[in-house]
């Protein structure tokens, strides 16, 4: 026989709100249950729908009560289910094993909901729908909203990835953009190092040409070096030929010009005419030379044969020196006899004498001069 029921559920009448609110929980969680609420109890057609329903289903759970103790009827389901190898569960609704469990069925596993109704949920109902390959349905439900959460969660990364998708899409046209831009920048680089290739090969050839040449001109400098040094030699023999002709050239230049100078000291000695010792003007040419124009006096010494230039050897210079030394004192004395002069004793006769003895001595005093140079006054 098909199995048509996941759970036969036994029970007592007058446990039909228990019974009631299992039956709910079960069907809640997608189970199967059978009952016979609505069949009227000891009849042949509730007998028959019982033990059609015990065979149909995969086990059976009984309600165990202190009224289910006392119950034939659930006591005969439970031998049937047994018999036809169902498996059997219990749950304890009221009472304790004593006065709830029937006699013979004391080592039935049962599970206890007397104080915590959700054994029968946590514990039970899991087991129930392992052993009849039923998923429950808030397992189902957490199920889907664990999908429905994974699905939002892969709408949100589908909508991410569409996102990053564009964004690629973007950066791969951004890419192909610069892959044709690298790749002109190859083309050129390939143009350009062609172009340094050939280049190169032009500037090896020149390098080894000017290397050739560079040797050759090494050569050729070597050469110019030895002549070089030939030439220095000779240079420096040359350098000391005209030093030397340097040296007499200026010997020779310096002869010539002490010619020089004594031939124009000739000259002039010829156009100089002799200092006369009587003649003021000669005195004044004399005093010139000597204070301004020193050279024109030894000239004109050299001119007369005189080695020496002092002054008193000359007669002009002779009677110059007397005359500048006793000038300002006769010009003094005549400037107080003409009583130009003020003076504080002042004698006329006296004054008389001196301008006429003046002259004389200092006539006297030229003579003097004169004797003691040895040298006539003509």
């Amino acid at each position: 026989m098909p199995l048509l029921y996941h759970v036969f559920l036994s029970y007592k009448r007058e446990d039909a709100l228990m019974m009631r609110r299992i039956r709910g929980d079960l069907l809640r969680e997608g189970v199967i249950v059978w009952t016979d609420e609505g069949i009227e109890a000891g009849t042949d057609s509730w007998k028959i729908a019982i033990e059609q329903a015990i065979e149909s289903s995969h086990c059976l759970l009984v309600i165990l009560t202190p009224r289910v103790k006392t119950s034939k009827w659930v006591r005969e389901e439970i031998s049937y289910a047994e018999k036809h190898g169902k498996q059997v569960y219990a749950v304890l609704a009221e009472g304790d094993e004593k006065t709830s469990i029937p006699f013979g069925m004391t080592d039935l596993q049962f599970t206890d909901i007397r104080t915590r109704y959700e054994n029968f949920i946590d514990v039970l109902i899991p087991a129930l729908c392992q052993y009849v390959g039923v998923v429950p349905l808030s397992e189902q439900r957490q199920a889907l909203e664990e999908w429905e959460r994974l699905l939002n969660q892969k709408e949100q990364d589908l909508i991410q990835k569409e996102r990053q998708l564009d964004q690629l899409q973007i950066e791969f046209e951004q890419f192909l953009v610069e892959r044709e831009h690298f790749q002109h920048l190859k083309r050129q680089f390939e143009i350009e190092k062609h172009d340094f290739e050939q280049a190169q090969n032009d500037y090896q050839q020149r390098y080894d040409t000017m290397s050739i040449l560079l040797q050759q001109q090494q050569a050729e400098i070597k050469s110019l070096k030895s002549n070089i040094q030939e030439l220095e030699h000779v240079n420096n023999q040359q350098q000391q030929t005209i030093a030397q002709q340097k040296t007499t050239l200026n010997q020779q230049q310096a002869e010539i010009e002490t010619l020089r100078t004594e031939r124009q000291n000739w000259q002039r000695s010829q156009k100089m005419k002799p200092l006369r010792p009587m003649n003021p003007f000669d005195w004044a040419k004399l005093l010139w030379w000597i204070l301004l124009d020193p050279q024109k006096w030894v000239t004109y010494r050299q001119a007369q044969g005189k080695s020496n230039f002092a002054v008193e050897d000359e007669p002009t210079g002779i009677w110059l020196a007397n005359t500048l030394a006793w000038l300002p004192l006769f010009w003094l004395t005549l400037g107080v006899a003409m009583n130009n002069l003020p003076i504080v004793y002042r004698s006329a006769e006296f004054i008389r004498y001196a301008v006429f003895v003046m002259p004389v001595v200092w006539l006297f005093t030229v003579f003097l001069s004169f004797r003691r140079s040895d040298s006539s006054i003509l």
